[in-house]
């Protein structure tokens, strides 16, 4: 069966992931975002993974764009992926806001279990890794538009300091506090700031477009962004049509040889 096939856009759902500061406006911009998403979708509820309590005040919102709000309000990574089985039944648009309290919840669950005092060792992250891909393999393979919503993190890095002649760490950006690998997965990444507006002192929400594959919002900002600022992106998506993203199912253990005998132990 050959793998290569004549190429068309098979990308129908909607994969974002929003992080920045307390206060950015994550929250308030994934929410417009998804009635956005739902009308263009013909209406679909959406489905929220709440770990702060935010989803409380964004239903007004919903409820003024005559769009259906479901909550599921908790923390844990078992039941984010609980979640996240009943929103894809539920054909709903997704929000988790924060996966960075959800990853925090999966390291320190391994802790407790192994009853480790001192912090994780370097071979725990081949358990928790993999069981965290379980999480951003459905983010990617599921049918429905989601949006997951994290903390910043600082970047650091060994900067040279000519007067004081040693290396300093500094920090040089930001990321989505949540596993590192997790940020390489949304189609459109976009960093959240709170800028102080000089003329009257109050602020404003500034979407900063960190990455976007369809190559036509980089590095672009909005001030107070809805969803029509991130309309370009969605036009290139085929929204309406059939998901097919890449396949996960498959691996290659068939070129590999369980060490079943002393003999190939040895070797």
């Amino acid at each position: 069966m050959s793998l290569l096939k004549k190429a068309v856009n098979q990308q129908a759902a909607a994969k974002l992931g929003l992080y920045g500061e307390a206060g950015s406006g994550k929250t308030r911009t994934s929410t417009n975002i998804a009635i956005g998403l739902s009308k263009a979708s013909g209406g679909l509820p959406i489905a929220f993974f709440d770990t702060e309590g935010g989803s409380d005040f964004m239903i007004p919102l919903c409820e003024a764009a005559g769009v259906e709000l479901l909550v599921a309000k908790a923390r844990a990574f078992a039941q984010l992926m609980a979640f996240m089985k009943e929103a894809r039944a539920a054909n709903a648009v997704i929000i988790v806001d924060s996966i960075s309290h959800t990853w925090d919840d999966l390291k320190e669950s391994y802790e407790k279990e192994l009853k480790r005092t001192k912090g994780l060792e370097i071979w725990d992250w081949g358990k928790i890794k993999p069981e965290w891909r379980t999480f951003t393999d459905e983010f990617l393979t599921s049918p429905c538009h989601a949006i997951v919503c994290g903390r910043a993190a600082a970047i650091y890095e060994q900067v040279y300091n000519e007067q004081r002649g040693k290396d300093e760490a500094q920090v040089v950006g930001s990321r989505m506090k949540t596993e590192k690998e997790t940020a390489y997965e949304p189609s459109l990444l976009i960093e959240m700031e709170r800028r102080i507006r000089r003329s009257d002192g109050g602020y404003d929400h500034v979407a900063i477009v960190m990455k976007d594959r369809a190559d036509v919002m980089d590095g672009r900002e909005f001030k107070n962004p809805t969803f029509e600022d991130f309309k370009p992106h969605f036009d290139v998506l085929n929204i309406g049509g059939e998901h097919k993203p890449t396949d996960t199912s498959g691996d290659s253990r068939h070129l590999f040889t369980s060490p079943d005998s002393a003999i190939n132990r040895k070797r």
